[in-house]
């Protein structure tokens, strides 16, 4: 019990040694190493609110995500004497993870200096989407294919993917086409393709194009095409015949026939969806996750 006792005793001396010599320590800080620490401290915080901020505009669909790299640059951004230089956002390569980093300057015994603060952030879709979805079935043959997935027979509801009804697609159109005689161009941003009667968009040759191809009716791709983005495709048929490829996604929201054969391919690609429907308002804009934090 003795020996026990001494050695608590010889605990507590060096516990109440070591808080002793902290706090004379802390009693020698200059004034000037306090007003330091104060302002390190200060321009911490300001990186980190501007984090969040930026985070916020993100999440808002303020910031494009279709591009490697963008930069927000402020002049007069200042809180007290401190001041909000600059946010960066760095696409990674596949463009499911962007780096956020915000930069703030202060002043530190007439010096400048400069804090940092990062966060990475996954972006994934908010609803989960195929290559192809149609109403129907989908007819296969030949050397067609689809990849990243086909899923018959389901419900399609185009403002619950667009954010908006057709009408005001309609009304937003880069390009419109009311019952075409002949393949359509340019095919770019938002085309508004209007069929009545027996009209039908036939699509032939080498054609190409990117953004959200609407088609209100008949569809028929005899062509040698690239499309990038998404194609819906309302009320009517759907064929795709010849060496055409989608990379994007399609939504056949018909009863009628659809088909694809011949050398047709269509691949989804998660991240053209995403800008092209979050663009709009619609289901598939971007879902966000912060995978780090760095405020040191």
């Amino acid at each position: 019990m003795g020996r026990t006792l001494i050695i608590i005793l010889i605990l507590a001396s060096v516990v109440f040694t070591t808080i002793a010599i902290s706090m004379n320590s802390r009693k020698e800080e200059t004034p000037e190493q306090v007003s330091a620490n104060l302002s390190y401290i200060q321009a911490k915080s300001l990186s980190n609110e501007a984090l969040r901020y930026s985070i916020r505009q993100l999440v808002e669909g303020r910031i494009p995500t279709d591009e490697d790299e963008y930069l927000q640059t402020f002049s007069a951004f200042h809180v007290l004497d401190r001041s909000i230089d600059s946010i960066r956002y760095n696409m990674n390569s596949t463009h499911d993870t962007l780096t956020v980093s915000s930069y703030v300057s202060f002043k530190l015994n007439e010096r400048n200096c400069h804090h940092a603060s990062r966060a990475k952030v996954a972006i994934g879709l908010a609803s989960s989407y195929k290559a192809f979805q149609c109403a129907t079935e989908v007819s296969l043959k030949g050397n067609a294919l689809i990849e990243g997935g086909l899923e018959e027979n389901v419900s399609l509801n185009f403002s619950d993917i667009f954010g908006k009804t057709m009408s005001e697609m309609k009304s937003l159109a880069d390009y419109y086409y009311k019952n075409p005689k002949t393949s359509i161009s340019p095919i770019s941003g938002i085309t508004y393709v209007e069929l009545t009667g027996n009209n039908k968009l036939h699509m032939s040759g080498n054609w190409s194009g990117d953004g959200i191809l609407i088609v209100d009716g008949d569809f028929q791709d005899t062509g040698n095409a690239y499309f990038e983005g998404v194609i819906w495709v309302e009320g009517g048929s759907y064929q795709m015949s010849g060496n055409s490829s989608i990379e994007g996604a399609v939504f056949a929201n018909t009863s009628d026939t659809v088909k694809l054969t011949g050398n047709t391919y269509i691949k989804f690609n998660e991240t053209v969806v995403t800008n092209l429907l979050g663009s709009t308002g619609g289901s598939g804009s971007a879902n966000y996750q912060i995978i780090s934090w760095d405020n040191q």
